[in-house]
């Protein structure tokens, strides 16, 4: 169950002003920012004033900024104890402290993802003709792994490489799927790429870390991921490949079900899947 704090900035975004939707970006990305400042100085953190936050507090439903932070340093505590007390002793030496923190991006991804999302994503990445990746910098990796796996599986899938495929959202025709990765600090060729995608109609795929992300305004389905944006871009693989993971099972889940050949790659992973599939 979502704590209260998200479900109020959540039910609330679409209204907030441009300034109050970069405090409630950070609400879902970092609400630690939160825990640990007043008002003032986690204003000065995100960028905007202290009014900002009392503002973005007194719009989402709270009296003002304590009750706010009570709300989320009662989860964040809980969730931490839930996460560590999971772990031996044996493995709470500090060098794995890194380790434990990506654990925990990982239940605050599962407490708030939206299941009916991912079904959507796989019918359109099954639905479509044609498959283009894209992911530039850090992101190319993610592009990628997902690539190769969704080649294997459903064929018909392009690694975008911008020295060699400038020229290729021109040439894609309808029924072809772009599926771009767009993390901060946003590629510009990432966001490019995907505007030329919409404005040609094809369907744009994002898998961000803000729902104001650039990106969105070009892409018909978003998949936000929740991550501590100040921490380096290397922390953010454990979210991100764990979230194609999951797109991947289910594309493979779909295809088996309709009798195709998707058994060597459910055969790899049927130890740590066998349950749920």
């Amino acid at each position: 169950m979502e704590p209260k704090y998200l479900v109020k900035t959540k039910e609330k975004y679409d209204s907030l002003t441009k300034g109050l939707k970069k405090v409630a970006d950070n609400v879902l990305v970092d609400p630690m920012v939160f825990v640990i400042h007043p008002a003032k100085q986690s204003g000065k953190v995100i960028g905007v004033s202290e009014t900002m936050i009392i503002r973005f507090c007194n719009e989402i439903g709270y009296k003002g900024f304590k009750d706010f932070q009570h709300d989320i340093r009662e989860h964040l505590l809980n969730n931490t104890q839930d996460v560590t007390t999971d772990i031996d002793e044996q493995y709470q030496h500090p060098i794995l402290k890194s380790m434990t923190l990506d654990m925990m991006h990982l239940k605050r991804n599962i407490e708030q993802i939206d299941v009916a999302l991912i079904e959507q994503v796989v019918n359109l990445i099954l639905d479509n003709k044609k498959r283009v990746i894209v992911g530039h910098n850090h992101s190319f990796i993610y592009a990628h792994w997902l690539s190769t796996n969704l080649q294997y599986l459903v064929g018909d899938t392009i690694l975008y490489r911008a020295e060699e495929d400038f020229l290729l959202i021109e040439k894609l025709k309808e029924g072809s799927v772009v599926i771009a990765f767009s993390f901060f600090r946003y590629s510009v060729d990432t966001i490019n790429i995907a505007e030329k995608a919409k404005k040609k109609g094809l369907t744009v795929i994002a898998i961000t870390d803000s729902l104001d992300a650039p990106i969105v305004e070009f892409a018909d389905v978003v998949i936000p991921l929740v991550f501590t944006r100040n921490r380096g871009t290397i922390h953010k693989s454990p979210v991100t490949m764990s979230i194609l993971n999951v797109l991947l099972f289910e594309v493979a889940k779909v295809i088996d079900e309709e009798g195709n050949d998707s058994s060597v790659f459910l055969e790899n992973t049927k130890d740590y899947i066998n349950e749920d599939y």
